[in-house]
């Protein structure tokens, strides 16, 4: 099992983060301070560090981190990962940087290629447990979720203009997000608008959402059928690129 050690000192982020990397198959630690985070990451042979640029409490900046990480013999080769407000530019950070807000799965996807491993698409499909904490933590991160779909959708409309590229591009990402087949078709296809589902019809595989003239996306289920947070997601996406098409 691979070890990630966590510093943020955020406590319901790292929360966030911790229960993300346990639902793709790693060891989480967490530490306070630089010192602690290089002895935690030298005696479980880590294979990933993540951190913030923020400050932590009695700790060096998350930049601070990286820095002693890279230069330490011993863990040099350890993967970093910064989490740094969007559009912030950071060229010597000796780490990879991820805009927050930040879903972890993009950043587990990093980390698990590195080992020559595969991160499950759909991640996160349903909470851990029924427990109340894993409840509240599996929304939390699937708000986290539909809002960096948002901003990656939207960095790729001011890159590149062209709603129909924007759409293919956001729509592979949701589809790899939700564990679901998602294309573009021109015409009226098949299938039920997302606008109607409800929570009871799991059995529909089919689902469409409208883009105007742009076209539609038809989603293609996971067998498991889509879950409320799925849902909400497919949605705060899908408005957010109806502003954009609305808005040429």
């Amino acid at each position: 099992m691979p070890q990630v050690v966590i510093v943020i000192p955020d406590r319901a982020l790292r929360l966030v983060w911790e229960y993300a990397f346990a639902a793709a198959g790693w060891r989480t630690h967490t530490a306070d301070t630089t010192i602690d985070a290089l002895a935690v990451a030298f005696n479980v042979d880590a294979d990933a560090l993540v951190t913030t640029l923020a400050d932590a409490s009695g700790a060096s900046t998350g930049l601070d981190l990286v820095r002693e990480f890279a230069a330490d013999v011993e863990l040099k080769d350890v993967p970093r990962y910064l989490l740094a407000p969007a559009g912030l530019r950071l060229a010597d950070a000796d780490a990879t940087i991820f805009a927050q807000p930040c879903d972890p799965y993009w950043l587990i996807v990093d980390a698990d290629t590195h080992l020559g491993r595969t991160t499950p698409t759909g991640l996160g499909h349903r909470p851990l447990s029924h427990d109340d904490r894993d409840v509240a933590i599996h929304s939390w991160w699937w708000t986290l979720a539909a809002t960096d779909l948002i901003q990656q959708a939207l960095r790729h409309w001011r890159e590149h203009h062209d709603l129909e590229r924007v759409l293919l591009f956001a729509g592979e990402r949701l589809g790899q997000r939700i564990g679901a087949e998602v294309s573009l078709v021109a015409s009226h296809p098949e299938g039920k608008e997302l606008a109607l589902w409800r929570p009871e019809e799991a059995s529909v595989r089919t689902w469409l959402v409208s883009f105007g003239e742009a076209g539609w996306w038809r989603i293609i289920a996971p067998e498991e059928g889509l879950t409320v947070a799925h849902i909400e997601c497919i949605g705060a996406l899908a408005a957010a690129l109806g502003n954009v098409s609305g808005s040429r």
